[in-house]
């Protein structure tokens, strides 16, 4: 049984049978049709790759996407943190803004000076406002990056991990500790070239 990625990101699984008997029909020599063996050959490729498509959906598939949600939840949950603080930012701004509006009407009673004392202030709290609101906006763009990656790299080792487990449970062999994180590397580099091709 042989393992190829698919273009698509999903795993196929590719059973060969041969038979010593079948060759002489495969290599297109003459003789009699095809066999009562060949038959039962092709009923247990079927039944097994019905075994394996159940396994899949069992230990793979249904897990894979049980995290994707989970993962999505999670993401979600960081854009609903982000909103809440832009909102907040936005409050600040607003904040920012009443007291600057107080000030300038303090400045108006006062002569001249206090007048260009308010303008000055008034400029200083609405780029510190500014800055503020520019500094939370950049750091929730950057904890939502994090969390995204910190999400993918999450995603590809369990991916990876599920996939060897996978293959030792078909094989039914356990991997020795090199193969398997030699294994392990394998699949998540390849999962990384997956996700550059589709980006």
């Amino acid at each position: 049984m042989a393992w190829r990625r698919t273009t698509g990101g999903g795993f196929c699984a590719g059973l060969v049978l041969l038979a010593p008997a079948s060759a002489p029909l495969l290599a297109g020599e003459g003789g009699p049709g095809p066999s009562f063996g060949d038959l039962g050959q092709a009923i247990a490729a079927l039944i097994i790759f019905g075994l394996l498509l159940v396994i899949l959906g069992r230990f793979a598939w249904r897990p894979l996407l049980a995290q994707l949600h989970r993962r999505e939840e999670s993401i979600a949950e960081a854009l609903r943190s982000s909103q809440r603080r832009e909102a907040e930012a936005q409050e600040l701004l607003k904040f920012y803004r009443a007291r600057m509006d107080s000030a300038e009407s303090e400045a108006a009673q006062v002569v001249l000076r206090g007048r260009k004392d308010a303008a000055a202030a008034r400029e200083e709290v609405l780029a510190a406002a500014r800055e503020e609101a520019t500094k939370m906006a950049a750091q929730t763009r950057r904890d939502i990056a994090a969390a995204k990656e910190a999400a993918m790299r999450e995603l590809r080792v369990a991916t990876a991990e599920l996939a060897v487990d996978l293959a030792q449970q078909v094989l039914g062999k356990s991997l020795k500790d090199a193969d398997h994180a030699q294994l392990v590397e394998e699949s998540l580099a390849e999962i990384r070239r997956q996700n550059q091709e589709g980006a």
